[in-house]
């Protein structure tokens, strides 16, 4: 009234943006393929996108699960894995380089793994490390503190020193 304001009114809005993303109609269990019937790309609030969140079908199909995704979860990489290009009891080759110095050496697999994952394998001498896959038959031993079972074993030991040997 007489140019004044009658009620001040305060109001809280949010704003959504909604893009185009890849989601899972159904469960689909780890280990199992992702086909074109466990997918559809559908509009969802971008605020439930990753960064490396999938936006087309053939970014996911025929790769696998890593672990259960439930319907209505929106697919990211690290919910995938290609095939497994080695396969668990399977020799191959393995390769610890050093300072200086490089060994190679058969070791037999312990699980199946894919390109770049981290596996365990046992040494000729039944010792158990962790490798990554370099490809199909050739794998890398993991430098010392980076998760193998050997650098445990020496942090747990007394004095924290003890010798490795093939």
């Amino acid at each position: 009234m007489d140019g004044k304001p009658y009620r001040k009114l305060t109001h809280r809005f949010r704003v959504e943006r909604y893009v185009e993303a890849l989601v899972a109609v159904r469960k689909i269990p780890r280990g199992h393929p992702v086909s074109d019937a466990d997918v559809e790309v559908t509009r969802v609030e971008q605020s439930l996108l990753d960064r490396d969140s999938l936006i087309k079908p053939e970014q996911a199909v025929g790769l696998l699960a890593t672990r259960t995704i439930p319907a209505g979860r929106v697919l990211s990489a690290g919910l995938l894995t290609g095939p497994p290009i080695v396969q668990k009891g399977d020799m191959a080759s393995l390769i610890w380089d050093g300072d200086g110095f490089s060994i190679m050496t058969k070791a037999r697999l312990l699980e199946d793994g894919c390109a770049d994952q981290i596996v365990r394998v046992r040494l000729p001498t039944r010792k158990i490390l962790k490798a990554r896959v370099l490809d199909s038959k050739t794998l890398r031993i993991q430098k010392e503190g980076e998760g193998n079972e050997t650098s445990r074993q020496r942090a747990a030991a007394p004095g924290g020193e003890s010798e490795t040997s093939f």
